[in-house]
């Protein structure tokens, strides 16, 4: 996010209110700061802070009271019924939910994360108005807590007995922003409730809270008290954002803010890459991991792919299983690392839960609360898959298959949309693997789960003299802290979001028809290949000539894609005497 201002930089100012009255007028009537749209009056944040700063410190240093002189001043000049709404507020320094602290209560924030909650919109009375029977004066109580309120006494002196009137209501809906995992400074991920009323409960609007979406929010930071065990007012509060306005953003990083140099040397390895093949990138890959180059070669595939979407499917889904102690949670955190919108989830200690998604019932209604398969935008990685529960299973397939989950509970009746793909590992239920099992009983692997993975890896522990030396060496070297990447983490995350962002390649007729006999041929000698084979070698061929910045797929990448199968648990064998030659 771009910083063109930061809070830090907003002395505050006492002034008196019938100057700022006066300033707010002014700039209601010259008419260059906001535009009308029905019944409601947008500003331009960013016209606000270069031209009238003196205003914008005070909206920054006390937003509510100046909200309310703002709307004061539009009814002295007849914009009656008209609402406040603000435009251009991501200029501003953005914080995260963890950087929140007591200094930042009651001011205008930024704050940006994901949202994970959302719950029905329903109605609050902000108003009441009662009569005193005794006078008949007229009473009005502003509900600002959660307990209803009622006035104790009149000015008559009357106490209780009031005549209720009416109540003011205005709808209202709750939501949690995440902080973005991508982001985050420190190891656990922080949230806070979000307060959205009046407009952004609108169909419109409310869109931008759905659990998954990216979001800036610009709001007031509050607190509210806990109540000890005895009912008592404690003095520990817990915070509550009081939105404002919102607008969904890509957290990914933006092309337009690629630098000449940057993009020069993503040609530059697009270039090695179609020359030479995946050797010029695998060894920067996990690079403290010796061996399993086919993994590496298909993470790569796999982070050159665009995202899934309702009309197809093109990101390959990757399973390593093996025995443990074969680093494979090393490269699991190190895919997490250079892939923006990627969630990392060890299945170990989650439930369908934390996997898919749970509606739970709150002070507020029920609310939907989204696992790790519909909050990933890109990829879900998924630690020892052999530990999870048979009910969340199904779950899974339906997400790997369908790419949605299904909710059916209390009052939520929805599906969640699931676009991210999935790289899995597992270990042997056993502890060691055996060779004599098939991988559904090794694993304890669902078969239809199975049949969604493009990639199968079987990573065996066998002793070879020579190997066990290499590994011996790279483990010392990286104690040694002498282990050299060609290229560092963030390039790898520069490239390959260049790369998937690139226009779907185009195939021949002749490609095509090497695709169909090399498919034909390899399905007649291996009974494990079944026609989603061919969506693998088409998605894989695809991301191969992205890799190449090539907006034609060439018989080169399809074989770059079959030489990765080779190395699967698909086996596919004689690739040489099969292929066309």
């Amino acid at each position: 996010i771009k910083r063109t201002i930061s809070y830090s930089n907003c002395p505050p100012r006492r002034v008196h209110i019938k100057d700022i009255l006066m300033e707010i007028k002014k700039i209601v009537q010259t008419k260059d700061y906001f535009e009308r749209e029905g019944q409601f009056l947008i500003f331009d944040l960013k016209k606000l802070s270069e031209n009238e700063l003196e205003f914008f410190n005070q909206l920054y240093e006390d937003p509510q009271k100046t909200l309310e002189l703002i709307q004061s001043a539009l009814d002295d000049l007849s914009f009656n019924n008209f609402r406040i709404s603000f435009k251009n507020f991501n200029f501003l320094e953005s914080k995260s939910v963890d950087s929140l602290r007591a200094k930042d209560q009651e001011r205008l924030i930024l704050l940006s994360g994901r949202s994970t909650s959302l719950s029905d919109v329903r109605p609050k009375v902000i108003r009441s108005s009662f009569e005193c029977i005794s006078c008949g004066s007229i009473i009005s109580i502003i509900q600002l807590e959660s307990k209803y309120k009622e006035p104790t006494r009149c000015s008559c002196g009357l106490r209780g007995r009031f005549t209720k009137l009416s109540d003011e209501y205005i709808d209202i809906a709750y939501s949690t922003l995440e902080d973005n995992q991508d982001f985050s400074d420190t190891g656990s991920i922080r949230n806070i409730k979000l307060e959205l009323k009046n407009h952004l409960t609108s169909q419109k609007e409310i869109k931008k809270f759905v659990p998954g979406n990216d979001i800036h929010v610009l709001g007031i930071l509050k607190a509210t008290p806990y109540l000890t065990k005895m009912g008592a007012v404690s003095t520990e509060k817990s915070y509550f954002f009081d939105v404002i306005e919102a607008e969904e953003f890509d957290p990914e990083i933006n092309l337009d803010d690629f630098e000449e140099e940057e993009i020069k040397n993503i040609r530059e390895l697009s270039k090695k890459f179609d020359e030479r093949g995946f050797e010029v990138i695998r060894s920067s890959i996990a690079p403290d991991i010796y061996g399993n180059e086919g993994i590496k070669d298909a993470i790569c595939l796999q982070a050159s792919q665009s995202n899934n979407n309702k009309e197809n499917k093109e990101k390959s889904n990757i399973l390593c299983v093996g025995d443990p102690g074969m680093s494979k949670s090393v490269i699991a955190k190190f895919v997490n690392q250079i892939t923006p919108g990627s969630y990392y989830l060890s299945c170990g200690g989650a439930s369908h839960i934390g996997l898919t998604a749970s509606v739970e019932k709150g002070d507020y209604g029920y609310i939907l609360k989204p696992g790790v398969l519909p909050l990933s935008k890109d990829l879900a990685i998924l630690d020892e898959l052999n530990l999870l529960n048979d009910e969340d299973k199904p779950k899974l397939q339906e997400a790997m298959s369908e790419r949605r989950i299904t909710i059916n509970k209390a009052s939520i009746h929805t599906a969640l949309k699931v676009s991210c793909a999935v790289l899995a590992f597992a270990n042997p239920k056993e502890g060691k693997f055996n060779t004599a099992n098939d991988l559904v009983q090794q694993f304890n692997l669902y078969p239809p789960i199975l049949n969604r993975f493009d990639y199968v890896f079987l990573l065996i522990d066998r002793p070879e003299k020579v190997r066990d030396k290499e590994i011996a060496n790279r483990m010392l070297k990286r104690e040694n802290k002498k282990i050299v990447s060609t290229y560092n983490k963030k390039f790898l995350k520069q490239f390959f979001l260049f790369i998937r962002n690139q226009p779907a390649p185009l195939f021949s007729e002749e490609v095509g028809e090497y695709i169909q006999e090399t498919y034909s041929n390899n399905r007649a000698l291996n009974r494990l290949i079944n026609p989603r084979f061919v969506e693998t070698i088409i998605n894989g061929a695809k991301a191969c000539a992205r890799l190449r910045l090539s907006q034609n797929v060439e018989r080169k990448d399809v074989d770059r894609t079959l030489k990765i199968l080779e190395e699967t648990y698909f086996n596919i064998i004689n690739l040489e005497v099969v292929k066309i030659q």
